[in-house]
């Protein structure tokens, strides 16, 4: 919604965006990226598990360490894990595709005039060279990858603040709980999506300031903020 002194909001196809300059920050994996299928396989091959397809929408909806614990993985491990895990996914980045529908999405949001850019716990070459094979590098102003798993806030504020931005004029858009986590640890408004890692019902029970269903919605729920 358009405030007092903006122009009026442009409407598009995927809802009404606001034309005031407002700064998205996407996630990643999950979010832009349809990453989850290679990162069950990865998962697999760097910890010796087998996880069964057909039980993913009810771990879609465990927090991560009960998942851990469920799988007895130390917690000591998860670095290495994804150490090995980056290295992995790397050599499958001509294989992973973007969310179907994200590009539409991307491409009115800077149309509308936001910036938008990537925080991520992903590597930025994975991230950089995923953009430029699917031509929608332009959509972004910057990458920031390698971030750490369990450090989003303290990441996202130092970067807001390096660019002298202010967390009121920032939305992040995240798939898990530990995005919402670490948004509202620092007062930033998050759109969490149910395309990703984390499910529907886990992520309305953590409150996000607002949940989009479907790529479509995205724009809607962000203007809505």
């Amino acid at each position: 919604m358009a405030r007092s002194g903006h122009k009026t909001a442009t409407a598009t196809k995927h809802g009404v965006v606001s034309p005031s300059m407002k700064h998205i920050i996407f996630d990643f994996d999950g979010t832009l990226a349809d990453t989850l299928p290679h990162v069950l396989d990865i998962g697999e091959e760097v910890t010796g598990l087998i996880i069964d397809r057909k039980q993913i929408e009810v771990l879609r909806n465990k927090p991560m360490k009960v998942i851990l614990k469920e799988f007895k993985i130390p917690l000591r491990r998860v670095p290495r894990y994804l150490i090995q895990g980056k290295k992995l996914l790397l050599k499958r980045n001509d294989k992973i595709t973007p969310i179907k529908g994200i590009e539409s999405v991307l491409k009115d949001l800077k149309k509308a005039g936001y910036d938008m850019q990537i925080v991520s716990s992903n590597s930025a070459p994975i991230i950089v060279s995923f953009l430029r094979r699917y031509k929608i590098e332009q959509y972004f102003s910057s990458v920031h990858g390698n971030i750490g798993l369990f450090s989003k806030a303290q990441a996202l504020k130092k970067i807001i603040k390096r660019q002298n931005k202010q967390i009121g004029e920032c939305i992040y858009i995240g798939d898990e709980v530990r995005d919402i986590e670490a948004a509202k640890k620092i007062n930033l408004s998050i759109v969490a999506v149910t395309w990703g890692f984390n499910g529907e019902q886990i992520l309305k029970e953590h409150d996000p300031n607002a949940l989009a269903i479907k790529p479509s919605q995205l724009a809607g729920k962000i203007a809505s903020l």
